[in-house]
């Protein structure tokens, strides 16, 4: 079987009408929490915003717009609730990075067609080093506003985070093969997934500290 027809999607079940809904209610989760977070979270919100938008252009040259936006926007709000939920343990810089390594991870998942593992990894690993460079720059740089520590922890999870994303992209491609659901659907399933986990991990935390 070729590489095309071992990836070829359902274009009927993939970005159609009926997953606007799935869009919609994706979306509207997303802000309905972020709501949460006051002012701080509008901020963070808007940079994710304008990132995904400049990351999703990644997917007009390879004929994959759509998908890269998607992917974009669903690694930007995964990343975005989970630096949310961490409240005062993360600092503002550390937000802004993780924000930026959600979408930018999730840009690039996009823009690769499913299947294409070589070019996965060889993104992952640029991409890694890229923030990794970042986060110890904004550590011993003349700015540092990252402490060194934390910087140096950043460094190391970004590679498994990166990682993580990419197979559960492809997971999420091989399941809208498998069972002709529309990716949008997926997308609104991991959302909710990490929302309500967020919420749990802070029930969770205020009764074992309270």
């Amino acid at each position: 079987m070729s590489t095309s027809a071992r990836t070829s999607i359902n274009e009927k079940t993939q970005f159609s009408l009926r997953s606007l809904l799935c869009t919609m209610v994706t979306v509207s989760m997303v802000f309905a929490y972020v709501r949460l977070f006051g002012t701080e979270g509008a901020n963070l919100t808007v940079l994710m915003v304008a990132s995904a938008v400049c990351g999703s252009v990644l997917g007009i040259g390879s004929g994959r717009a759509m998908e890269t936006l998607m992917w974009t926007f669903v690694g930007g709000s995964l990343a975005l609730c989970c630096v949310l939920s961490a409240d005062n343990h993360v600092s503002m810089p550390q937000k802004y990075y993780w924000v930026e390594v959600g979408v930018f991870g999730g840009a690039y998942a996009g823009y690769i067609a499913p299947g294409a593992w070589k070019w996965r990894i060889i993104g992952v690993l640029t991409i890694w080093l890229k923030f990794a460079l970042v986060s110890l720059l904004g550590a011993i740089g003349p700015l540092a506003y990252f402490d060194e520590w934390n910087a140096l922890f950043d460094a190391l999870l970004t590679l498994p985070v990166l990682l993580g994303l990419t197979v559960l992209v492809e997971a999420i491609y091989w399941l809208q093969r498998r069972h002709h659901i529309a990716l949008d659907v997926w997308a609104a399933g991991i959302v909710f997934a990490v929302i309500a986990g967020n919420f749990g991990a802070v029930v969770v935390w205020n009764l074992w500290y309270a």
